[in-house]
């Protein structure tokens, strides 16, 4: 391919050509300005019959063009989205609608304004009603008028100005995630063609949709995956002689940029999950590298860069880096290291390593370098410089290479980013507020350049610390010691700020390390106390903050601990708002590690007072987080704030679910705030756990806040929500009528949208029955019992519910095969992970597992012939989902036991904490004789082949022998199990047992160590109150 002849080497000037027929001069407010003008009206009179003269789309009737007409009209005349509105939301002529709406978005000629409102409606008639559905359904697409679009959507989105292109674009995507490979084979060769076209504006509008179907492949799973093998192997091979020579052009336009981004985002999604085949090719793997190192190489143009620091970081060039440094940060944290790598992604790994991790470090310090300089690097841009590098740590290879910078990297580049700059300042001055929300914004924390330098100082000294902490604590410790000898005019302030970021930074590390550990509380007293003194508020801040770095070690003399409390305490009436919340952030950890509480006692009422007015100035949910601590530490003696404390924080939650609501800046802050507020709610409740008597005096504050969380508008809260419900049905006195009006909402909730909060909503539902017996049987409207059955219905199926009528209902109209024929092939469906891609919840397994155990109770007599056939995979369905519910568990209390072991480990940083010699604790001893036991009636060798093994006794066994070592929830189950098999003594369960065969000891520990629904708990309050028989 000739690219020089492709039309590529005029890209710039065919691109600018474009503007007077693209409209690129009108920017969306020119397009208001346009919209209010009425001077695009006398287009629209004859728009439809100067169309009439194009034959590339089909002709539109006379009255769909005077609807039309009339709307467009009125969205130009009145500037009001409200016609709009009302096209999406025709049914009869939805398809004159989409047709004209086509033709005015696909004509130059006509008014860019007009073709912008046009394009604007196709839109959302596209979002709206391209779905499946019977043909000449009301309001949805038919096939004819989809295969129209199909046909001329990608023309429409090649040739569109950028204004428009922007809504064809999610038009497109709403039809290639509803369409695309089945319905629309076609797109790909479409692509291709235009990709091979000679034509600029076409590889344009080809790459354009190209990164939309690669983009529906980004996170999908492997089977989900497969046509992006097809789109990679037919599109990457043209696409690469396209990127070689847009690098090739010494060219500035961000048309050019703008190209090379597409491909940059067309490859990101292409290998986000896995590496594909292509790229595993040697030839193919060293071009792609070499444009993207290439790409980090070269100079950001200065010709056209804005001035205007927030223009400047979004220009195209620069967003083009940081692409390119985002798609190598990837690549190297997930597939740089062989020894990591899936077995799929190994040849990859190791030729990134090889030949591309230490040409791309040596990029990424070059790229930094011009920070020593003093020169622009954009955040994003920093922060995945420094994300490789702190990579390179941890790798023999690339830390030997980056061993050598260290010094440079750590005192010219990392440690002037940890300091207060100007920015810092011009914020605190002029916008406490944002300052406050950047410093505790998990974005900031995602993205920031900060983040990332404190990031990599962190990865260092963990991972190579016996090089470098001991070099960089002396670095520090000379500032500490310049700020205290110079004069005040010379001062390194700003300095002394970064040395006590980079101090908290470290925490973890110091607070573990000999001889580091020893020397915290005098360095606490020497160098961070004082700044509490001192005129600089963002000094003070700092303070604070690593005050609650360190507030919970061991201080040698209680009077320094008292000291550096009372100096928190006192931060909390700073006139700075930043050093207000620092204060209370940090006040947290002394709160917990505080001994006597007599020394917060008398302060308590002031302390809450400060508490509440800063919560009103502030949405943050560590101040909540800090309130919580504090109630907990009183328990009881926090009863007479009760009421006010609920009443604030019932007031500081509606107002923070009404900034979530808004979707203003502060919508995450404001959204995780109110969780704090409910936490901290929930605190309280449990505090008072044993006076009941003041939680009718809290219903009225808390009553209106359930009421409208227990809907969907608290589904990201319901969890919360319904644990100070349990608090509240369990313990006050009698159940009120207030709470007794939730009840319909738990069963609308189960009913339509919350089944996966079940094991949450079953608390308050057994606190109403057993709390409540009276009113549960008695109540007429609503009648209670009723909806719960429904509900258990719901939840637990009908198979465990009642597993002989449902057989029989299930017989009776000759559903048996097709329903345990597509329920079985669910459940030994395996993805190449070895997991199921069904019932992935523990709810659903549960549930399962319920319906089959149910079906091994029933007399064979009561099963259908089917069903007795097939009893063999019943049993091994059984098994699967118990061993893969178990192993799910037990990873999510691994995940729980990692989060919390740096918290539990109390160990020299430097120590070996154990060998390897014998990982068996006493505890699995005793399980693994209890076990064992188990295995004694399993595998009686006394037994014949043809003896049964009476299940009674099997599962009492069982029961007998891992009581106290089983869930809660297994052991009535088990006895219920037990009681109904005493009745039969079915032979079938010996049977099998020999026919599955029984696992390994091992497996057998997993096995039987599980948790089962606790929908039994509340069956077991129906059986108490002769509700409900299980016979």
């Amino acid at each position: 391919m000739d690219l020089s002849r492709t039309g590529l080497g005029s890209v710039r000037t065919g691109l600018c050509s474009q503007r007077a027929v693209w409209g690129l001069q009108l920017h969306p407010s020119g397009v208001r300005s346009a919209l209010g003008s009425g001077g695009c009206l006398g287009h629209v009179v004859d728009i439809v019959a100067r169309l009439k003269t194009q034959n590339s789309l089909p002709e539109i009737e006379e009255s769909g063009r005077s609807h039309w007409h009339v709307l467009l009209k009125k969205a130009v005349q009145q500037r009001s989205r409200k016609p709009i509105d009302r096209l999406s939301t025709l049914d009869a002529s939805t398809s004159r609608v989409v047709r004209s709406a086509l033709y005015i978005i696909a004509s130059p000629q006509i008014d860019i304004s007009v073709r912008q409102v046009a394009s604007i409606c196709f839109k959302n008639l596209i979002a709206q009603k391209w779905g499946d559905s019977e043909e000449g359904s009301g309001g949805v697409l038919l096939p004819q008028d989809k295969a129209m679009i199909r046909d001329h959507i990608l023309e429409a989105v090649t040739f569109a100005p950028p204004i428009i292109r922007s809504q064809l674009g999610e038009c497109l995507k709403s039809i290639i995630l509803n369409d695309y490979p089945s319905e629309w084979e076609n797109l790909l060769p479409l692509i291709d063609g235009n990709l091979k076209s000679q034509d600029t504006q076409r590889i344009h509008g080809a790459l354009f949709a190209l990164r939309i179907l690669a983009r529906k492949f980004e996170f999908k799973d492997d089977e989900e995956r497969v046509p992006i093998q097809k789109i990679i192997e037919t599109t990457f091979p043209v696409i690469l002689p396209i990127f070689t020579y847009l690098l090739s052009l010494q060219d500035s336009s961000v048309e050019i940029a703008d190209l090379m981004k597409l491909i940059c985002k067309i490859f990101w999604s292409s290998t986000y999950l896995e590496i594909p085949k292509y790229l595993q090719d040697s030839t193919n793997f060293m071009a792609w590298m070499t444009c993207l190192h290439t790409l980090i190489e070269r100079p950001v143009p200065t010709e056209g860069q804005p001035v205007d620091p927030e223009l400047r970081k979004t220009w195209a060039w620069w967003k083009l880096k940081k692409w390119t440094l985002h798609i190598i940060d990837r690549l190297f944290t997930r597939f740089g290291d062989p020894k990591c790598a899936k077995k799929c992604d190994k040849v990859f790994a190791t030729m990134f390593q090889k030949h591309c991790a230490g040409k791309f470090l040596e990029s990424h310090l070059s790229l930094l370098s011009c920070l020593r300089q003093g020169g622009y690097l954009p955040e994003r841009v920093i922060n995945f410089a420094l994300k490789y590098l702190a990579t390179s740590v941890g790798k023999a290879a690339t830390y030997q290479l980056l061993k050598p910078h260290l010094d440079i990297i750590l005192y010219e580049i990392v440690f002037p980013l940890l300091c207060f700059n100007d920015e810092d300042e011009a914020l605190w001055r002029n916008d406490p507020h944002e300052y406050v929300r950047k410093g505790y914004d998990i974005i900031e924390d995602l993205y920031g350049a900060r983040t990332a330098a404190i990031n990599f100082l962190s990865e260092l000294m963990r991972k190579r610390g016996k090089d470098n902490l001991q070099r960089f604590l002396n670095f520090i410790v000379d500032v500490f010691r310049r700020c205290q000898e110079l004069p005040l005019d010379q001062k390194p302030y700003r300095q002394k700020d970064g040395a006590l970021l980079a101090i908290g930074a470290l925490s973890d590390i110091l607070k573990k390390t000999d001889p580091y550990k020893g020397a915290l509380e005098t360095m606490l007293v020497q160098h961070v106390l004082p700044e509490f003194q001192s005129p600089l508020g963002h000094l003070r801040a700092k303070a604070a903050w690593v005050c609650g770095q360190y507030g919970m070690i061991k201080f040698a003399d209680s009077r320094n601990f008292t000291a550096a409390m009372h100096c928190v305490v006192n931060g909390l009436r700073d006139p700075e708002l930043p050093v207000r919340v620092d204060s209370v952030v940090a006040l947290r950890e002394f709160v917990i590690a505080c001994q006597d509480l007599n020394e917060l006692r008398p302060i308590l009422p002031n302390l809450l007072d400060e508490f509440f007015k800063l919560m009103n100035e502030v949405e943050n949910d560590d101040l909540v987080y800090t309130l919580e601590r504090i109630v907990d530490k009183f328990g009881e003696e926090i009863a007479p704030y009760a009421l006010g404390l609920c009443q604030n924080l019932g007031s500081a939650f509606w107002k923070c679910l009404k900034t979530s609501e808004a979707g203003d800046d502060d919508e995450d802050m404001g959204a995780l705030a109110a969780v704090g507020c409910l936490q901290a709610i929930s605190a309280i409740l449990e505090s008072i756990g044993s006076l009941p008597h003041l939680f009718p005096q809290l219903e009225p504050t808390l009553l209106p806040i359930l009421k409208k969380m227990l809907t969907t508008d608290g589904e990201e809260v319901y969890e919360e929500v319904l644990q100070i419900l349990t608090y509240l049905t369990y313990i006050t006195p009698t159940i009120s009528q207030g709470l007794w009006d939730l009840w319909p909402l738990l069963m609308e909730a189960m009913d339509e949208w919350a089944v996966d909060n079940f094991e949450y909503i079953i608390n308050p539902i057994d606190n109403y029955i057993s709390r409540g017996t009276e009113v549960f049987l008695t109540c007429k409207e609503p009648n209670y019992p009723q909806s719960l059955f429904k509900m258990i219905t719901q939840v637990a199926n009908a198979l465990y519910y009642n597993p002989a009528l449902c057989m029989n209902v299930l017989q009776k109209n000759q559903y048996v095969g097709e329903v345990f024929e597509k329920w079985f092939e669910m459940i030994y469906a395996t993805e190449k992970t070895g997991k199921c891609p069904h019932f992935r919840s523990e709810h659903g397994k549960k549930v399962c597992i319920l319906g089959l155990a149910s079906m091994l109770t029933l007399p064979a007599e009561m099963l259908p012939p089917e069903v007795q056939r097939g009893m063999e995979q019943v049993m091994k369905g059984l098994l699967k989902l118990l061993l893969a519910l178990k192993d799910q568990q037990a990873e999510r209390d691994n995940e729980e036991e990692e989060e919390d072991e740096d918290d539990k480990d109390d160990s020299d940083y430097d120590e070996e904490l154990g060998d390897d010699e014998d990982d068996t604790t006493e505890e699995d001893g005793e399980m693994l004789e209890k076990l064992t036991e188990v295995n004694q009636v399993l595998e009686n060798e006394n037994l014949r082949d043809n003896d049964c093994i009476p299940a009674p006794k099997l599962l009492e066994a069982v029961l007998q022998n891992c009581k106290g070592r089983v869930d809660e929830w297994v052991e009535p189950y088990v006895q219920l199990a037990v009681t109904r098999l005493r009745r039969t003594e079915k032979p079938l369960m010996k049977d099998l047992l020999i026919q599955v065969g029984w696992p390994s000891l091992s497996v057998r520990k997993r096995f039987w160590n599980l948790e089962l629904a606790p929908l039994l708990h509340v069956l077991g309050q129906l059986k108490r109150i002769g509700k409900v028989s299980f016979y």
